[in-house]
């Protein structure tokens, strides 16, 4: 095992019960008790056969999980970064991620919990009306690889099209991509047959075109309002 992590930690610690995460440190066997609302922010840690239960995050940038158990939500908030609009790509490699939130500027203060974060999505309109240096580029095929994503929130991110990928994550129950640029959705869209709720609101998305995708999605509640 400690081949795969070569780095040199702060700490490393063996076998505990952890009340707290902290940041380059090593961690073996350990099981991670945490503050369900709490959102740690942390990068360079590396965990092997770790176990974690209703754990958010919103940096795990240099972070490595080997054989690691993830009970409920695993969850990032990901600040996208401005100067390059796109999302980092080590979120690519966290396989077992159940939650997936963009947030290009946060107004709550550190340290985040998840309904600070929450209310800041709701209410990125106005700062998004005109900010297009915050808008994503693209997004990747390769989110398909997010295999175990029930939860996506790509608001505010202006996107013009739906990357192709994200209709391969069949686990998928919440898409919001309300405050786009989308005026239609792919007919591969259908194959999120566990999607129960679609946000589009604030698209510019025709009449006909809502009919299309309601046609796709049938048993999916919707709002495009």
């Amino acid at each position: 095992m400690l081949k795969l992590f070569k780095k040199k930690f702060k700490k490393n610690i063996y076998n505990k019960n952890m009340k707290n995460i902290e940041s380059s440190t090593l961690y073996q066997d350990c099981f991670f008790s945490l503050e369900e609302d709490f959102v740690y922010e942390i990068e360079n840690s590396c965990f092997d056969n770790c176990n974690f239960e209703n754990i958010s995050f919103s940096n795990l940038k240099g972070c490595k999980f080997n054989n690691c158990k993830f009970v409920n939500v695993f969850a990032l908030y990901v600040l996208a970064e401005s100067y390059s609009k796109k999302i980092n790509s080590y979120v690519y490699d966290l396989k077992d991620l159940t939650e997936l939130y963009v947030i290009h500027k946060p107004k709550c203060k550190r340290p985040f919990t998840r309904k600070n974060l929450e209310l800041d999505l709701m209410h990125q309109a106005n700062f998004f009306r005109f900010k297009e240096n915050y808008r994503l580029k693209n997004i990747p095929e390769n989110i398909e690889s997010l295999r175990k994503l029930k939860v996506l929130d790509l608001s505010y991110s202006g996107l013009t099209t739906l990357p192709r990928g994200i209709t391969k994550i069949k686990t998928l129950e919440v898409l919001n991509l309300s405050f786009n640029k989308l005026e239609s959705l792919p007919s591969c869209i259908k194959k999120l047959k566990n999607l129960s709720l679609l946000k589009l609101a604030r698209n510019p998305i025709g009449y006909n075109d809502i009919l299309t995708i309601q046609s796709y999605l049938p048993h999916c509640r919707m709002f495009f309002n």
